[in-house]
C-alpha cells in the first residue's frame, strides 16, 4: 500500500496507503530532492502510515540503488528500503 514510481522528466508518483499522488523530483549525482506530493485527501483506516511516508519522502537527500533495491537515505540519517 505504500509505493513510489519515478518517471522521466522529473516526476514521481506514489501510493500512500488510501492516498495516491505525486510530484517533482531532481537527481544530481547521488543526490535526490523531492518536492512537495500533492496528493488525494482520503481519510485512510486508523493505524495508516499515510502522512509518516509522504513526510518521509519529502526529506530524502541521496539514493542507492543495489540488488534490485532502492534505498533512499533522508536528511536525518534515516533510510527507507523499496523492493521492486
Amino acid at each position: 500500500a505504500y509505493t513510489i514510481r519515478f518517471e522521466g522528466g522529473g516526476r514521481y508518483f506514489l501510493q500512500a496507503d488510501c492516498n495516491r499522488g505525486g510530484g517533482a523530483y531532481e537527481v544530481t549525482g547521488g543526490t535526490m530532492r523531492m518536492g512537495p506530493a500533492a496528493l488525494t485527501r482520503m481519510a485512510c483506516p486508523q493505524g495508516s502510515q499515510d502522512n509518516a511516508f509522504v513526510s518521509a519522502l519529502a526529506r530524502a537527500s541521496g539514493y542507492a540503488i543495489a540488488n534490485g533495491e532502492l534505498r533512499l537515505t533522508l536528511v536525518d540519517g534515516a533510510t527507507m528500503f523499496f523492493a521492486r
